[in-house]
């Protein structure tokens, strides 16, 4: 089964029921039709569980997944002060570039 931008948006929409969730991990590596679309959503919905302390994304081998995806998982993360560890994979994202990386650094 791929999981796409629809798929993510789906998700997105459950995330009410969620609120005293501490801890999210989701790995969806090797996707083709994922997108920054999609990913946005996804992080538009973590942003707003307040009680969410911990989140790990593993976006390996997704061939569109860039820099402009590392923008969005930082300033869709900022407002929520509750988020003390973000773990990230994009191994094999050849998108992602050190420029991306030191943005996510700098923020």
């Amino acid at each position: 089964m791929e999981i796409s931008d629809q798929g993510l948006h789906s998700l997105h929409e459950h995330f009410s029921c969620l609120a005293s969730l501490s801890r999210f991990s989701l790995s969806i590596c090797n996707r083709e039709k994922l997108t920054e679309n999609g990913i946005q959503g996804l992080i538009n919905a973590l942003g707003g569980l307040q009680t969410l302390s911990c989140i790990t994304l593993d976006f390996s081998n997704c061939k569109n997944v860039s820099d402009k995806t590392l923008q969005i998982i930082t300033n869709g993360l900022r407002d929520n002060q509750g988020i003390t560890t973000l773990e990230l994979g994009f191994t094999g994202c050849c998108r992602v570039t050190d420029e991306g990386v030191k943005f996510l650094s700098l923020h």
